[in-house]
């Protein structure tokens, strides 16, 4: 009988962690750096001022650019659109940011190929972003799309 009554406890405890076993939990995702503009997301065109995206865990693209805003003085640049392609696992936490040179930074251009976006997962704590690619086209399919 005691047997019994440890199985039905086991069973309300474990119940729940057994339903949301086979869930999918969406990861967030967010554009943490103010010049940086979200223009495509899996090949499919985004609103610019979308900062947050919740996305399923798995393997996506997205297509970005700077918004140059240069001190009094300093020339613009075609900041260019990087691709970057990364993987997401559920439940974590994830941000883009911008590897570019100290200059970019103080003076707020952004030249094509001088910038770099990569996707951090802050959970843990690593880069999970492939180089980016530059183009023209922001909004291309993933393969096999």
């Amino acid at each position: 009988m005691a047997h019994d009554g440890l199985a039905v406890l086991l069973g309300i405890v474990l119940s729940p962690l057994m339903a949301t076993a086979g869930e999918v939990h969406p990861a967030p995702v967010e554009i943490t750096h103010k010049h940086l503009v979200a223009l495509c997301l899996d090949g499919a065109r985004v609103d610019g001022k979308e900062r947050r995206f919740s996305l399923s865990p798995g393997e996506h693209s997205l297509s970005l650019t700077m918004r140059n805003a240069p001190r009094t003085g300093v020339a613009s640049a075609d900041p260019g659109t990087a691709t970057i392609r990364f993987k997401l696992e559920g439940e974590h936490r994830y941000e883009v940011e911008v590897r570019a040179p100290a200059a970019a930074y103080s003076s707020r251009v952004w030249s094509k190929g001088d910038w770099k976006p990569v996707v951090r997962d802050r959970s843990a704590e690593r880069i999970v972003s492939d180089d980016p690619t530059w183009s023209g086209a922001a909004c291309q399919q993933k393969d096999g799309e």
